[in-house]
């Protein structure tokens, strides 16, 4: 027997605390000061507890398939109205970790096509202060200078905006 869930319930907005940030772009500005904007993205374990709450740990489950250098994920749910429905989509493989990379890619972006974290897409530019040093809740950026080939590190969290607009999305999907 499957179970009964509102979609709604997978597509609740995830707390600032099961969201990881990258950089998308960096950039060095005139006055020599690094600029980055920056994307929240779901855990692979957010998505799973997510599942497990919504429809209980024994009514889903994921398979994986290799696929053009990259992995496939389907996520199925056995819903008691339509049975097991299963929804997929696929992640190359990562330079990092290459398989588990593109497995906990493809599962993330399974999981979007159930709705699980799609909130974030609608999410405005976001952009990271650039901290004086590492700091324990920091994230590893890099700025790469195309002409002398150097390679800069940084390190960074997202401002007080992009905290503010995470916060106001969780806000307004509580309404």
């Amino acid at each position: 027997m499957g179970v009964t869930f509102k979609p709604e319930d997978l597509a609740r907005p995830f707390g600032i605390e099961d969201l990881d940030w990258r950089t998308l772009r960096v950039r060095k500005k005139n006055n020599g000061d690094i600029d980055a904007m920056i994307t929240p993205y779901v855990t692979a374990r957010a998505i799973q507890d997510r599942l497990d709450e919504v429809c209980l740990p024994w009514n889903w489950w994921n398979e994986f398939c290799d696929w053009k250098g990259g992995q496939l994920c389907g996520i199925t749910i056995n819903t008691s109205q339509n049975g097991p429905v299963t929804k997929w989509d696929g992640a190359p493989d990562t330079n990092i970790e290459k398989l588990k990379g593109g497995l906990s890619d493809s599962m993330k972006r399974a999981a979007v096509q159930w709705g699980i974290g799609r909130s974030l897409y609608l999410l405005p530019p976001m952009k990271a202060e650039i901290l004086s040093g590492y700091r324990v809740d920091s994230n590893r950026g890099e700025y790469y200078d195309k002409g002398t080939k150097d390679k800069e590190v940084f390190w960074w969290v997202p401002n007080k905006d992009a905290v503010k607009a995470i916060e106001d999305a969780i806000k307004e999907a509580s309404k």
